[in-house]
């Protein structure tokens, strides 16, 4: 299995200790002080970094498209709620270089690729439901960072598609994270050995995107050789908000 190289020759594969990245999602809360806490939370707690989501509500979601069950606001609105101003970006990365760690964020759109990539972020991580995007994998990569992909709901077609996508560009820096795409995740669907046949199928660094209750699943991954720990990361799961119930807390962290 080979191995990625971040700019600041931190490496990620077989035989390095496992990257944690904490994902703070919308658990932000629209404020920027609360954005900063929870950088600062995660360097004080040893992540290698802390993960935010770049995207804007006109671009994913149709204003008439129908609620989720478990919400009752519609898609759009919620996510129009919950997104970050771009302006935040180059603020809240440097606050987290002075912090110590790492600053990531996904990306939902080219302009917001264009902007981390500007910020200097060191890799691009792809959220699941980007993966069947080939064009937009193509344009992330084109970029030649590091790309961590996502693969939950994906066949394996698809991830090979994907890869293909990326290193049609030239880059070969390529992960991939076995992925639940239910928040929460009961426990009984995780199948943590599939990240074995990622593995064993793409030769590839694979590593585990969590969504379950707790770190007992995640501590699992790595004893399975999980080389990236990807966990959604909240001050508190008593706050409302779409991301906070099923988050990781400072202390669990």
């Amino acid at each position: 299995m080979k191995e990625i190289v971040l700019k600041n020759g931190r490496k990620i594969g077989e035989g390095s200790p496992c990257y944690i990245m904490v994902d703070v999602a919308a658990n932000h809360n629209g404020d920027i002080d609360t954005a900063k806490e929870l950088i600062r939370k995660a360097a004080e707690a040893g992540a290698d970094a802390v993960k935010f989501q770049t995207y804007r509500a006109k671009d994913l979601y149709s204003k008439k498209t129908p609620q989720f069950s478990r919400d009752p606001m519609r898609p759009y609105d919620l996510i129009k709620k919950v997104q970050h101003p771009r302006k935040w970006i180059p603020e809240l990365f440097e606050y987290a270089k002075s912090c110590g760690i790492n600053f990531l964020s996904s990306p939902f759109d080219c302009d917001a690729v264009d902007l981390l990539d500007r910020t200097g972020v060191g890799l691009f991580k792809v959220a699941s439901l980007e993966i069947v995007d080939l064009r937009f994998i193509n344009y992330i990569a084109a970029k030649g960072k590091p790309v961590i992909l996502s693969t939950g709901m994906a066949s394996l077609e698809e991830i090979e598609e994907a890869i293909e996508a990326a290193r049609s560009t030239g880059n070969n820096n390529i992960a991939l994270l076995h992925c639940n795409t239910c928040y929460p995740s009961p426990v009984h669907i995780v199948n943590l050995k599939a990240m074995e046949t990622l593995r064993n199928t793409f030769g590839l660094p694979t590593g585990f995107s969590d969504h379950t209750l707790g770190w007992h699943i995640p501590m699992a991954a790595v004893s399975l050789g999980a080389c990236v720990i990807e966990k959604h990361f909240t001050l508190s799961r008593k706050q409302e908000g779409p991301d906070h119930c099923f988050s990781i807390e400072p202390e669990e962290l």
